[in-house]
Order: structure tokens, then C-alpha cells, then sequence
């Protein structure tokens, strides 16, 4: 019998880390109606490229990507996210009855919901250019524009 889960995460980046505590825990504000079963997958090692990143907030606060990660992955670990690591996701199919199959290298999962969170990963090419480029914030509607004229894909 598949696992199945109410939240299936797919990416161990800060925002599929953070997400997961969300939903584990609640927000400061807020605690969740009742406790959901969350999973969070990673194709390669938790963390992503955040891992190798410093982050500069401002000229007197600034840390570094690895202690960001650590610090995200032991709270979700507390909050008792479950972990695939090593599980990239290979399709993820929505049933009838409304609910997801996940298929990953190594199983299959079902889910109420998926979250998406892969980050740059998600367009891998792009780390293949012998261009120099910048990595930012970006809304959504900024980063669709860049993919769509970068790439040519469609929206």
C-alpha cells in the first residue's frame, strides 16, 4: 500500500523547508486547525544552492545559506516533517478522486496536495551558460517573462 500523505513537498530548499515548518507548526499568529502529515522529497542534497549562498540583509545583518538550511532542516526535522532525500520526482499525477500520485525514484506517494518547490533547480540550463548572470528576487510575473524570452518556452 502506498504512504499517503495530506502535504507532499517536492524540493528541500529554504522554501520547501519553511513551508513545511508552516505547516507543521503555524505561523506566529497562528497554530494549524489540526495536524497534517507533511513530506518533503529532494532529488540531490537538502538545502540546494542556498547551501553555498551569504545572504546579505543589510550591511551589519548577513549569515550564510548553510546555516539558514541547518537551522530550517532541524526545526522541520522537530516538527516531524518526514524526509526523502535522494527521491527525485519523476511524475506527479492528479486522480479522480481529487487527490495526487507521486511518483519518485525510488516509490510512489499519494497526497491531498503538492507543493512545488524546486527553485532554480526547476531550469537547470541555466546553470550551463557561459554568460555571467545574476541570481535575485524576482516576482512571478518577472521570473515567467525572463524564462519566456530567456528560453522561448511558453507561458
Amino acid at each position: 500500500m502506498m504512504k499517503k500523505y495530506d502535504v507532499f513537498i517536492v524540493g528541500a530548499g529554504v522554501a520547501g523547508l519553511y513551508t513545511s515548518i508552516i505547516l507543521k507548526k503555524g505561523t506566529p499568529m497562528e497554530v494549524p486547525n489540526e495536524p497534517l502529515s507533511v513530506a518533503v522529497a529532494e532529488a540531490t542534497k537538502i538545502g540546494g544552492l542556498t547551501q553555498y549562498a551569504f545572504i546579505q540583509i543589510t550591511k551589519k545583518w548577513a549569515f550564510s545559506g548553510s546555516n539558514l538550511i541547518r537551522t530550517l532542516y532541524s526545526e522541520a526535522v522537530q516538527s516531524k516533517v518526514e524526509f526523502l532525500e535522494n527521491s527525485g520526482v519523476t511524475k506527479i499525477i492528479k486522480q479522480s478522486n481529487g487527490d495526487f500520485k507521486i511518483q519518485t525514484t525510488n516509490s510512489e506517494f499519494i497526497a491531498k496536495y503538492v507543493v512545488i518547490a524546486t527553485g532554480i533547480l526547476t531550469f537547470p540550463n541555466i546553470l550551463d551558460s557561459s554568460n555571467r548572470f545574476n541570481i535575485g528576487l524576482h516576482t512571478p510575473e518577472e521570473m515567467v517573462k525572463e524564462i519566456v524570452n530567456n528560453y522561448g518556452w511558453k507561458k
